[in-house]
């Protein structure tokens, strides 16, 4: 009988012991947890909400904080509060928030008269959706901090870059003129005509190649600094193509075939027609460089959908992989650091079509070509 009376009270003391621990461990996570909780939500406003049928239900006090109109909102009403950068990610939130598992989104909302970002993070299950949404004013404005602080480093590290290559190509050139220039001017060395005009010809490529990057980078300045301004006149799109092919049809190599094609009827078109011919002189100057053999076709259509005009130039060149082809027109970008130039030309082009309200853009694929066009809006 004592045998078992102090079984049972070391039994019952193993227990005590185990629901004290048992205790202080979940004690210990619910403080861990609201630590957490407070060291997200960091004095910004949040609220617990539930979705029930088509109405998204908040708790009173956010609702009155924020200024919303209620704290019962109907997600067609809701959906009026989203801001365009968040519309997207809004119509995601609408085809997911019924799927099962949990989900986190990011929208910016605009309830009153001052826009907040919300994370919202939220469980689905069996249909029924419920989740917390924190207002994260100063983690995007961090992130914005930091993203233009990496915009800052990656332009310095572009620059840098640019100023390397650039003095490598420069000197490549420079070096051929002087050169030439000093074999053609040294005494005891007799050259006969054939090689004088030989010499004389290198002398004035490489001077042209020189001339040429100078050219980009200053206009690439200019342009930036707002010291070039477009000068729109009424412009012929057949005009403008045929003009350009005549004029590169006596420059096209000779293992390449230049063809023109063109829409019907004739389109008028507001444009700079020195800058925009600058821009299909560069596509075209490319498309020679890049296709070792083959064709180079410039045209224009009518785009019916967007009431748009296109220019293109087609090649059937190397072409470019989808990863290079994203970066073509940033600045400094070249898809060879071994290739000569500034790496500035498609990038002038972007900035003059953009300057114009136009659009500009490629469709390349390795080994099979590429294809560069921008767009004008057409007068309605």
């Amino acid at each position: 009988m004592h045998y078992i009376l102090i079984i049972a009270i070391i039994a019952a003391f193993a227990a005590l012991v185990y629901v004290l621990r048992r205790t202080a461990a979940i004690e210990k996570k619910v403080i861990m947890e609201n630590q957490l909780r407070d060291l997200i939500v960091d004095g910004a406003e949040y609220s617990i909400w539930v979705i029930k049928g088509e109405t998204m239900q908040f708790s009173s006090k956010f609702a009155r904080k924020v200024r919303m109109p209620s704290s019962s909102m109907k997600l067609s009403q809701l959906a009026t509060c989203v801001m365009p950068e968040s519309k997207a990610t809004w119509k995601i939130f609408q085809q997911q928030y019924k799927k099962t598992g949990r989900h986190h989104l990011r929208l910016h909302f605009l309830f009153y008269d001052t826009p907040h970002w919300y994370e919202f993070i939220y469980q689905a299950e069996n249909e029924h959706t419920s989740g917390i949404m924190i207002q994260v004013d100063k983690v995007v404005a961090r992130e914005n901090e930091m993203k233009i602080l990496q915009e800052g480093i990656q332009e310095v590290a572009l620059k840098q870059s640019f100023l390397s290559n650039i003095s490598h190509d420069l000197r490549t050139p420079l070096n051929a003129v002087t050169g030439f220039t000093q074999l053609m001017t040294a005494e005891g060395i007799e050259l006969s005509e054939e090689e004088m005009k030989e010499y004389n010809t290198l002398i004035h490529q490489n001077s042209e190649l020189m001339l040429r990057m100078i050219d980009g980078v200053m206009m690439k300045s200019q342009i930036e600094t707002g010291g070039t301004k477009m000068k729109p006149m009424d412009v012929s799109a057949t005009k403008f193509i045929n003009d350009t092919y005549h004029t590169h049809l006596i420059l096209t190599p000779a293992n390449i075939t230049l063809n023109v094609e063109q829409d019907s009827p004739d389109c008028i078109v507001s444009i700079d027609l020195h800058r925009t011919q600058q821009v299909m002189n560069n596509f075209l100057s490319n498309a020679f460089k890049f296709t070792p053999e083959g064709s180079v076709t410039i045209g224009w259509k009518k785009i019916q959908d967007t009431n748009e005009i296109e220019f293109y130039c087609q090649d059937t060149g190397i072409g470019v992989s989808e990863e290079d082809s994203r970066h073509l027109f940033d600045r400094f970008f070249k898809v060879s650091e071994n290739a000569i130039g500034t790496g500035l030309g498609l990038n002038i082009s972007r900035t003059i079509i953009e300057k114009q309200g136009g659009t500009i853009g490629v469709e390349s694929e390795l080994g099979k070509g590429s294809r560069f066009w921008f767009r004008f809006p057409l007068p309605i």
